[in-house]
């Protein structure tokens, strides 16, 4: 038998049974055939000539599946009962038919049968083409009881293939959330709830052949619906499948929601008090299904929080100026001088520099404990404002550092989490933000902060702070329904003293270092990068492969396996079986079968396996399924049994990342923990060693100047493009291009000398030349490739590049004559700098191509005559001690 079975070229013969309508046969199937031939060979001996062969084809006795030439040889084995029957084209053609009756016996047993037919793609083609989708449409709106359920069944069924759905109207989207909306059988609403998210799911992002629907086309069919508002009420339903439906639907449209309706989908879900039945689902002890969905709910809270804390407040957004405004109204505070927002606590009269840190995220939090709160909240304002003494808690900025510690303890900072754990208490951050806020006064007056407070201060508290919440979110953990009395007695009624010591023992085990706010939002950054990489990483081991036993029902085939591998275009998981493990990994053009993962697919782990009953020596937490249409009564699924922790991790995480899920595995949130801690190690290495000192606040930065019009005290000068000169000078016939060459090493060359003045301090008022060339004894090269000018290299100073602007030089053709008339040293200076001019070339190319000028443009004898007479002036360069350009 061959390493690989569906490319199977022997000749491997069994029998099979073959029924046609009432005739049955014993059949020698042969699997190097085609189904064509084999359907062919069957009419023979059934005495069926007159049968046109393109019209038959052959099916599972028992399942009813189509056998083709791609699946022959994976799903025919020895003696297995086959029929032969109509062709899918047939059966299309036989179903958009009957679907026209107004007889709704016909209508509905034609519904029922087409829920499993318009599975297969030669089927679906057919039906497309002969406007069956059109009928099926308006089964759905006219329809009711189980004709509507196997209806939409069967429209969920056929939008898992990449085409044929990509024009529904916006009438049928309607009806689709119509019918969601006011159908409570789950029969009913579970197709529709999967067609609704596969329509959310078909945006630009979709990763399938269909992207023209997305949030904002649904959106229109549930804007005047009470859609939400059902989905919400549903999550406190005593059906199991109505909450998970429910809930798999919020999800998806809050996982795809654009920018333009976010601020009103989530408003909305707040008001619906969803964050209260999450809570509740949670608290309930869940199924691992629902668990999944609950999950995925918080992440996709977390990276809301995250979002809106990297906007950042600006006087210029209405909004966000009326919310500040209305902390200052809340306060009850009055007005002295200029002095106003420090009295809310804020560091500067500028509150900008302050939210900085929180964005909006926190100034709406602070905005709704202030609203909520009032009395609470002007009592403080009031209490705090009392101390004459300057010991008053600054209420803003202790707000400010609660709400960094909350964003950082529930990854809100980045906005990527690895928890695959329930964390309630952040659909509550608001009742939190306010109990934590008032741990914080209170240890404030209990650290005796001085009349001059710093932000060491403010500091020094906040730690305190995050050491006692740390400590009392862990064990209210564990509490259940009263989590949040536990938390607010730990926070409120725990005295400095033990506070303080339980962090100085938490010090000792840990670097006072990592707990500086810039060192966190670095940690933050580096979080997100290790994400990546690690997503990444996982994905190319998908990309790569790897072998897997096969599982049945019965249990694990012996000598059997499968090799998985994700398409280079990350489209398609391909697979093949075969009879051994093979020592080189197979091509992709092996791997005929495969799954299309842009269709709805789930990851069910541990007990959530599809097969678990008969599977001995199976490490079932080595075990996942990868599952597709799980909602449909023949859902498909593939089950990876991994033989150790690393490829079990790779697997299924690589597939979660790849879909966008949440990760699963400890030991792959582990591996990002620990690159994250390597990476910050190595970022902090230099200043370790160093002991540099990390401020707490970032420095102000300075203003740019307001012009660019100075110069340097002692002295300056610039090299010239001689092409400026040429281009306003008559005295010479032919342009020049390029700018000054620099040489050190040629004394054959005719140079050209700078001759460069200083300008005495004392003389401030005297007219002042900068530069002045001398072109007494230089000699003009001229050539077919290009002309230069060769400078000498000299030690004292270097010759910087520049363009020579006429404009500001007016007098160029007395410059070129070596006739030195004085230039008005103010108006240089206050004249802009032109820009600047492409590169020069590199020292050494400058002067071989200097050389071959000369080369081509002198013979030898008159290279040494120039060379015996010229002398170079350079006494103006050597006794120049003044920096050029400020260099």
């Amino acid at each position: 038998m061959p390493d690989i079975l569906h490319l199977n070229n022997s000749k491997v013969k069994f029998h099979v049974t073959v029924v046609f309508k009432e005739q049955k046969i014993d059949y020698l199937i042969d699997q190097s055939l085609s189904i064509e031939t084999i359907i062919k060979n069957i009419c023979l001996e059934l005495n069926k000539t007159e049968v046109r062969i393109q019209d038959l084809s052959l099916r599972n006795f028992e399942t009813e599946e189509l056998i083709t030439d791609e699946n022959f040889r994976r799903k025919v084995k020895e003696g297995d009962h086959l029929k032969l029957v109509a062709s899918p084209a047939i059966e299309a053609a036989d179903t958009v038919r009957n679907m026209k009756s107004f007889d709704e016996g016909t209508v509905k047993r034609t519904i029922f049968m087409l829920q499993k037919y318009i599975k297969e793609v030669e089927f679906v083609d057919e039906f497309i083409v002969l406007g069956g989708l059109s009928y099926l449409q308006r089964t759905i709106m006219n329809c009711q009881g189980n004709t509507l359920a196997y209806a939409l069944n069967s429209l969920q069924n056929l939008m898992e293939h990449d085409h044929g759905w990509e024009n529904f109207t916006k009438d049928f989207v309607s009806m689709i959330v119509t019918i969601i909306v006011q159908q409570n059988l789950v029969n009913i609403c579970r197709p529709a709830t999967n067609i609704i998210v596969k329509l959310v799911c078909a945006d630009k992002s979709s990763k399938g052949a269909v992207q023209c629907y997305g949030f904002d086309v649904v959106n229109k069919a549930i804007k005047s619906k009470e859609f939400l508002p059902t989905l919400v009420q549903r999550l406190s339903a005593t059906d199991y499948l109505l909450q998970f439906n429910s809930l798999h639907l919020i999800n998806a449209l809050f996982r795809h929601v654009t920018d333009k309706h976010r601020e009103n989908f989530v408003n909305e879900l707040n008001e619906l008090n969803i964050k209260s039945e999450i809570m509740k689902l949670m608290i309930s002890s869940p199924a691992e299904e629902l668990t999944k969905q609950l999950v995925e709910f918080q992440r996709l809270t977390i990276q809301e929080g995250n979002i809106k804390k990297n906007i950042q407040y600006s006087s210029d957004n209405p909004k966000h100026k009326t919310m500040l405004e209305e902390l200052w109204t809340l306060s009850g505070l009055t007005q002295e001088g200029d002095m106003k927002w420090r009295k809310l606590g804020f560091s500067t009269e500028n509150p900008r520099r302050d939210l900085f840190r929180i964005g909006f995220y926190g100034l709406e939090i602070i905005h709704k404990y202030a609203t909520d709160e009032n009395k609470r909240y002007r009592e403080l304002m009031e209490s705090e404002g009392k101390h004459s003494d300057g010991k008053g808690c600054p209420i803003m900025r202790a707000a400010t550092e609660v709400i960094e510690l909350l964003c950082d303890f529930w990854d809100i900072n980045t906005g990527y989490t690895t928890t695959t754990s329930f964390q309630p208490f952040i659909f509550i951050i608001e009742k939190v933000f306010a109990i934590t806020l008032e741990c914080f006064i209170k240890l404030w007056h209990g650290s005796e902060i001085n009349q001059n407070q710093t932000s060491e201060d403010l500091i020094r508290v906040s730690l305190l702070v995050r050491s006692q919440f740390r400590f009392s979110i862990a064990k209210s953990e564990l509490c259940g329904a009263e989590a949040l009395e536990q938390f607010s007695e730990d926070m409120l009624n725990t005295s400095y003293q033990i506070i303080k010591e339980r962090h100085i023992k938490e010090l000792e085990l840990e670097d006072d270092l990592m707990s500086k706010v810039p060192i966190r939002h670095l940690r933050e950054r580096l979080y997100k990068e290790s994400y990546e990489f690690v997503k990444e990483q996982r994905i190319n081991c998908l990309v790569q492969g790897a072998w897997f036993p096969i599982i049945k029902e019965r249990g694990r085939v012996r000598e059997m396996f499968r090799y998985y591998r994700l398409s280079p275009n990350t489209k398609c998981l391909h697979y093949a079986e075969y009879v051994k493990i093979k020592d080189t990994r197979p091509p992709i053009e092996e791997l005929i079968e495969k799954i299309d993962l842009s269709t709805n697919m789930d990851i069910m782990a541990g007990s959530s396996l599809m097969v678990q009953h008969n599977k001995k020596n199976i490490n079932s937490s080595l075990c996942f399924s990868l599952v597709g249409n799980r909602d449909s009564e023949n859902s498909s699924h593939i089950d990876f049994i991994c033989d150790s922790v690393v490829k079990y991790s790779e697997w299924i995480d690589g597939l979660n990342m790849f879909l966008d899920k949440n990760i699963s595995s400890k030991s792959t949130a582990k591996y990002i923990q620990q690159l994250t801690d390597i990476n910050l190690k190595l970022c902090l290495l230099e200043l370790g060693s160093e002991r540099v000192e990390i401020p707490v606040i970032p420095p102000e930065i300075p203003a740019l100047p307001t012009d660019y019009q100075f110069f340097y005290e002692e002295g300056w000068c610039e090299a010239i493009d001689i092409s400026d000169f040429e281009k306003n000078s008559t005295a010479l016939g032919q342009s020049q291009d390029n700018l000054f060459s620099i040489s050190n090493d040629n004394d054959d060359l005719n140079e050209s000398t700078l001759n460069v003045s200083r300008r005495p301090k004392h003389e401030k008022n005297k007219l002042y030349n900068p530069l002045t060339v001398n072109t007494k004894h230089s000699n003009y090269m001229k050539d077919n490739i290009r002309n230069s000018f060769i400078t000498p290299f000299t030690p004292v100073m270097n010759i910087v590049q520049s363009v020579f602007d006429s404009n500001r030089y007016p007098n160029t053709s007395s410059v070129l004559s070596n006739t030195t008339s004085p230039l008005n040293y103010q108006d240089i200076i206050e004249t802009p700098l032109p820009p600047m001019p492409p590169p020069l070339l590199n020292r050494s190319s400058s002067i071989k191509s200097s050389k071959q000028s000369i080369s081509l443009g002198l013979n030898n004898n008159d290279i040494k005559e120039s060379g015996e007479n010229e002398m170079i002036d350079t006494d103006s360069i050597k006794n120049s001690n003044g920096p050029i350009n400020g260099m």
